[in-house]
């Protein structure tokens, strides 16, 4: 349940002289830490249920981009802890499937699967009084939009990309409460990318193109709205705003991140494209480039949810969370965008679309009352005696 909603955003190269930034230390704040998702957090669990080690283009270990995944390090952080963690993502899941590993599956568990698998590794004990899930899930089911659509009702097809979407959000949010249920108190969940804009759909029409945008739209608006309406916390992690900034910057001749170019690096389409300066893979993943931007963009999220300090954070770094509202290429330094849904707490509200401070009147003092009223009394006097 969500009384108060903030959305920070904040250069990272600052974010480490701010007083709370050791909370960036994930493990120090929660008891156990597990992944759930598609591709962009798998980190070989497709690979081997395939029994092979490498995937297409000489992948390390399977995964869907030229390096590591985004949660590896912070899964490595919890080992080193001697805390419980474990990722259950499989690239190619999707929220609405219900593929688990079977014959035909082909490696893919798709998220009930691994909510199921989830509840049959873990008990009470290795979760913890205060476990983290990670979910990044939904382009999958964005991808199959077309093969949902009724295109003999044109003029329902809008209603049917928000219901669509709407039910994708549904089963991400049905997912949460199992695990919820099974002791999870907390939950940071990305957003997916604008599917519309993505390298991969450039040769496809305008219509789909655009309808694939919506969609993505309507996903992350309904998203978003059940988390704000859950009754456990989460941090929702703003891919899409991060996707786009990319985009825009690149278009506008201007880098960020260190990328350069969009990508893809890899396959036919990729020509000399340099993967260390890329910021999409394959036209639909992430390089290791920007997995590293998402990781930081994730512990910079968690470490505001578990030492906020809103008034601090909003009066040095609000700006408005829009990506039309600002020129991409005139940011030097790294932005962090989330959101924080939290159980019932007496704060203040900011809008959706703007972090920007409610600023309070400022009363005068007494004594600047006087001050006027003695001007006043001079003027008066003087007026008097140009009369006599």
């Amino acid at each position: 349940m969500k009384n108060a909603m903030t959305v920070f955003a904040f250069a990272l190269g600052l974010f480490s002289l701010l007083p709370n930034a050791k909370a960036s230390v994930i493990s120090d704040d929660y008891s156990s830490f597990w992944v759930f998702g598609g591709s962009m957090s798998d980190n070989g669990n497709v690979a081997t249920n395939r029994g092979y080690v490498t995937e297409i283009f000489g992948t390390p270990v399977g995964r869907a981009t030229n390096g590591r995944v985004w949660n590896e390090p912070i899964l490595a952080e919890f080992d080193a802890a001697g805390k419980a963690s474990g990722n259950f993502a499989h690239g190619g899941a999707t929220a609405l499937g219900n593929r688990n590993n079977g014959p035909e599956d082909d490696g893919t568990v798709d998220l009930t699967g691994q909510v199921d698998l989830f509840l049959q590794a873990t008990s009470p004990e290795s979760i913890g009084d205060q476990g983290l899930a990670a979910i990044w899930i939904g382009s999958n089911d964005l991808r199959d939009l077309n093969a949902n659509l009724d295109y003999s009702k044109p003029r329902t097809l809008n209603q049917q990309i928000i219901d669509y979407s709407h039910s994708i959000a549904q089963a991400v949010d049905s997912a949460m409460a199992s695990m919820a249920s099974a002791g999870i108190n907390d939950f940071l969940v990305f957003n997916a990318l604008d599917t519309g804009k993505l390298p991969w759909v450039e040769s496809l029409p305008v219509r789909l193109r655009d309808a694939l945008t919506n969609a993505s739209v309507a996903y992350n608006d309904a998203l978003e709205a059940n988390l704000e309406a859950a009754p456990y916390n989460s941090t929702l992690v703003d891919t899409y705003a991060l996707g786009r900034l990319v985009d825009e910057t690149i278009a506008n001749g201007g880098s960020i991140y260190g990328v350069e170019e969009l990508g893809p690096c890899v396959g036919p389409r990729a020509g000399d494209t340099d993967c260390a300066v890329a910021a999409y893979w394959d036209g639909v993943h992430f390089t290791q480039i920007m997995h590293d931007q998402v990781e930081a963009e994730a512990r910079a999220a968690l470490a505001q949810t578990a030492e906020p300090e809103p008034e601090l954070m909003l009066a040095s770094f609000s700006i408005s969370v829009q990506s039309s509202a600002f020129a991409p290429s005139s940011f030097a330094a790294p932005l962090i965008r989330a959101r924080s849904f939290a159980a019932p707490v007496e704060s203040f509200a900011v809008s959706s679309t703007s972090a920007a401070l409610p600023v309070a009147p400022v009363p005068l003092p007494a004594a600047c009352w006087m001050l006027l009223a003695g001007l006043g009394g001079f003027a008066m006097l003087r007026q008097r005696r140009r009369a006599a």
